[in-house]
């Protein structure tokens, strides 16, 4: 049996019990056991045992001189029903005294009696203890291995043998084990766990020797802090939900997922070991993948439209002054109506404007006089053009075929500055941190970014709802295996934030707190990993997931419909204006025919 060396220590010592005849004490059986302590003090209760007390007294003394141990020893002639002991401690009990049970109150003790019958009559409440009596001069332990479906008790004879050894043998008992039907890293086929944590949870039951029955979680999820309303939790009678609920309300023994370690889980079950450390990462959709509809004014920033849009305004402000002084040109005088001219002349003057701006087919108006400052003018819209129209083509390739487009923000802190939304695991770790953090920026987080959004709590093996989630300006946070499936599966349109939103943390498998086979699941664990059979269980986990991942390649650069969705918009747009003054137009003309046939018809 396995026996820590940091554990307390209590030996009861029975003389009689009834009237049965029972094995005299024997102080070479305390030595024994107190031989294989750590070095370091302890205390020794000896209770009720009047004739052998100064005997005992003096052996202890003695061992402790010689192998430089401290025990201090402490007397008591009496005690009530009920006792509760120091840790570290050792307890010498010779007689029941007047009571017909004894309950000792202590974590990690061992009791030795003088007989299985007497043993039987002492119940002990805490974690790690060891129970023994004295049979034929023998000392053997009373093993009791209870689960959720039975209990078996063996008897097993430690005298020939060190008490400190490596027994994790639970003799076959059945445990009920619980899980999640879509773990990442866990899976059940009906007959047997695969996935990392499901390997290990394999080779830990081999090591024990034990059986189980499978169940999964009661809701479908690992476990959070369940809503409290009037002080009564909703919808649960335990304060969690999920596994961690039903290992509260002990209704499994194990939970078999990838749990990440957790304060407020630990206080209702226990964890397991860790099996590997995992980040958490957050991510958002990938800029440059959604539609852009100012994608063609993005090249430049406010200020210098601003100034570009004042110089050609200038320059065309300049041209019609110069029209008006200029002389007019013969078609110009022939005509009848001066308004007609005088439009007809604006339209010219823009579009030599524009057509020098872009440096296209120029021409040099034809005007009688002046044409020297016509030439000037028209030298200084090609010159500024060319520069401008340059810049513009270059920086507008770059931005509509380059992916590397600055992030909008740089950590999850920064959404309490915009108006993007926050996506959480239902059920896990991140969210009930969030959730129940006191933390002012936590609370904001959950209250304004999470709680009563449609997207704020799903369940992340569901990688279409979480693109969606992407694309209405969502921040997913996820662990480092579940968050690169899933950027894996859409390498071009899912990026990840510089800065992760916490370190990373411990995962492993919870069980019942204060359960009787925590330590030697912890121990088999730590076997585990000491053979490297941990490790290849990772190396070869982590192999099969990058298979699955696509990776971004260079065709990945060709435009889209999101950077070019302004071009159609313009196409429509202008059709559709010309449509209109196609209408206009002919209402127009239509009627002044109609006028003049009228004005015709009336004439004498």
């Amino acid at each position: 049996m396995v026996l820590y060396l940091n554990i307390s220590l209590i030996i009861f010592f029975f003389s009689r019990f009834a009237s049965v005849e029972s094995t005299e004490v024997n102080i070479s059986h305390l030595i024994y056991i107190l031989d294989r302590l750590p070095t370091e003090e302890r205390d020794v209760y000896l209770i009720n045992c009047p004739e052998s007390e100064q005997v005992i007294d003096e052996v202890l003394q003695e061992f402790s001189s010689k192998d430089k141990r401290h025990f201090k020893i402490r007397q008591f002639s009496g005690f009530s029903q009920s006792l509760s002991v120091r840790a570290f401690s050792v307890i010498l009990m010779c007689s029941l005294g007047d009571y017909e049970s004894i309950y000792v109150d202590g974590s990690n003790i061992i009791i030795l009696v003088n007989s299985k019958m007497t043993l039987e009559q002492v119940e002990t409440n805490g974690k790690g203890n060891r129970r023994f009596f004295i049979e034929d001069d023998k000392i053997k332990e009373l093993v009791k291995i209870k689960s959720q479906f039975d209990e078996i008790i063996l008897v097993e004879d430690v005298t020939d043998q060190s008490i400190a050894n490596e027994r994790t043998d639970l003799h076959g008992v059945e445990l009920k084990i619980g899980y999640v039907t879509w773990g990442i890293m866990t899976q059940f086929d009906g007959k047997s766990f695969d996935g990392l944590m499901g390997k290990t949870f394999e080779a830990i039951r081999d090591l024990m020797n034990f059986t189980y029955t499978a169940v999964p979680s009661v809701d479908g999820f690992y476990g959070n802090k369940a809503e409290v309303v009037n002080g009564s939790t909703v919808g649960t009678p335990s304060n969690f939900t999920g596994l961690i609920g039903m290992l509260e309300r002990r209704e499994i023994d194990i939970a078999v997922a990838d749990f990440f370690l957790d304060y407020g889980r630990a206080q209702y079950a226990d964890f397991g070991g860790y099996v590997i450390e995992e980040p958490i990462h957050a991510f958002i959709l990938k800029p440059g993948n959604n539609l852009l509809l100012d994608a063609y004014f993005s090249t430049f920033e406010i200020d210098i439209w601003i100034v570009v849009m004042c110089a050609t305004v200038c320059l065309i402000i300049i041209c019609f002054l110069l029209m008006f002084v200029s002389t007019r040109r013969k078609d110009d005088v022939e005509k009848d109506h001066r308004l007609t001219v005088l439009w007809r002349r604006s339209l010219e003057i823009i579009s030599f404007a524009m057509r020098s701006l872009s440096t296209k087919d120029n021409f040099l108006m034809e005007y009688s006089r002046y044409k020297l400052t016509w030439r000037v003018l028209m030298l200084n819209f090609i010159v500024y053009g060319y520069f401008v129209f340059e810049v513009y083509n270059a920086e507008l390739i770059s931005y509509l075929t380059s992916k590397d487009i600055k992030l909008p923000i740089q950590r999850v802190d920064d959404i309490l500055d915009n108006d993007m939304k926050l996506t959480l695991g239902k059920g896990g770790f991140v969210l009930n941190i969030i959730q129940n953090s006191p933390e002012e920026k936590y609370q904001r987080l959950w209250n304004e970014k999470v709680k009563d959004q449609p997207y704020g709590q799903v369940r992340l093996s569901k990688h279409e709802v979480l693109l969606e989630a992407l694309k209405n300006e969502y921040v997913i946070i996820q662990n480092r295996n579940g968050a690169m499936n899933f950027v894996g599966r859409y390498p071009c349109l899912v990026s990840q934030l510089p800065v992760d939103p916490f370190a990373p943390t411990p995962v492993g498998m919870y069980l019942q707190k204060n359960s009787e086979i925590t330590d030697l699941f912890r121990k088999s664990l730590n076997h585990l990993h000491e053979k490297g059979i941990i490790n290849a269980y990772k190396k070869d986990y982590f192999r099969k997931s990058a298979l699955n991942r696509k990776v971004c390649t260079d065709t990945n650069l060709k435009l889209g419909i999101q950077n070019t969705v302004f071009l159609f918009l313009w196409i429509g747009f202008g059709m559709f204006v010309s449509i209109v003054i196609l209408v206009v137009e002919f209402i127009f003309t239509f009627t002044i025919r109609k006028q003049k046939t009228s004005s015709a018809n009336s004439s004498p």
